[in-house]
């Protein structure tokens, strides 16, 4: 997440604390955490998936609230801003569109539900491409930029990623919204550093930072 790699020298000097940040699909950290194959003393993910580890023991209790990722349109650095903010502009870009580029994550499964409402899931599968991570979105459309294509994924992978321009949120009839925090594991919880972070992660500077890569706050 780009808004706490922003944070992580403010709070370094600020807590003597050292952070090492690793990031992956929110499922896939859900996933390693029920196997007990995380190494991390704070993880930071949708509510639902906090509060479900949580439940399973997996999680200490105490939360820092870090707002919401909504869904975006992403487009090459040079290309015109596209119409996403109403349905119907939503579903003339998806029509105009030489390619629409996608993740295999719950953004892109959202988008896919999405294009099946607008009556647009056959008429488009052609030119669909699926790829793993936002970042894979990105660099597709920094190498193809002559191409007009437009791709989707949360705002926080799209807002300062080298070589894209931020396409505008999508229409709020197509909208994914998720709520995010952030929980120590056990491990962390027993950490002064742990509680530090989280305490740190409700002050002004992380908030800022997570503002400006793209989060909302509420």
């Amino acid at each position: 997440m780009r808004g706490l790699r922003a944070c992580a020298p403010a709070f370094e000097a600020q807590a003597d604390c050292a952070l090492a940040i690793e990031t992956d699909h929110g499922h896939a950290i859900e996933a390693r955490a029920r196997k007990g194959a995380l190494d991390a003393d704070c993880v930071l993910l949708p509510n639902h998936m906090i509060e479900a580890l949580t439940r399973a023991g997996l999680l200490d209790a105490r939360r820092a609230d870090l707002g919401a990722v909504a869904t975006s349109a992403v487009v090459a650095a040079d290309a015109p801003l596209p119409d996403v903010g109403s349905l119907a502009g939503l579903k003339q870009e998806l029509r105009r569109a030489a390619a629409v580029l996608i993740t295999t994550a719950p953004s892109g499964l959202h988008m896919g539900s999405v294009f099946e409402r607008l009556d647009l899931a056959d008429e488009i599968a052609h030119k669909i491409l699926r790829f793993d991570r936002s970042a894979d979105v990105n660099e597709w459309l920094r190498r193809h930029s002559r191409r007009a294509a437009i791709g989707f994924g949360p705002t926080t992978e799209i807002v300062g990623a080298l070589g894209v321009r931020h396409g505008g949120l999508i229409a709020q009839g197509a909208q994914m919204v998720l709520s995010y925090s952030a929980a120590l594991t056990p491990a962390g919880a027993k950490t002064a550093c742990g509680a530090a972070f989280l305490d740190f992660l409700g002050g002004a500077p992380a908030r800022e930072a997570f503002a400006q890569s793209g989060v909302i706050r509420r």
